[in-house]
């Protein structure tokens, strides 16, 4: 294995467990409250750009890891 797939596989196994963490979000989204300023608030659809936004930037670097090759 090169030292680049190495980060290749690392960032797929992210990408996949962020993937799985949005759904579960998704379908439980009630389970993912906070208290702010003494409101419980609802986390899930932060949580979910979060995720979205974080594999969007792993799909990025593969992609300019693999167009290096």
């Amino acid at each position: 294995m090169s030292t680049r797939e190495d980060p290749i596989a690392r960032h797929k196994d992210e990408s996949v467990r962020l993937h799985e963490d949005t759904q579960s979000v998704q379908e439980h989204p009630d389970e993912i409250r906070a208290i702010d300023n003494d409101k419980c608030v609802n986390l899930s659809e932060e949580i979910i750009a979060d995720n979205l936004r974080m594999i969007a930037k792993l799909k990025g670097v593969m992609a300019r890891v693999e167009d290096d090759d």
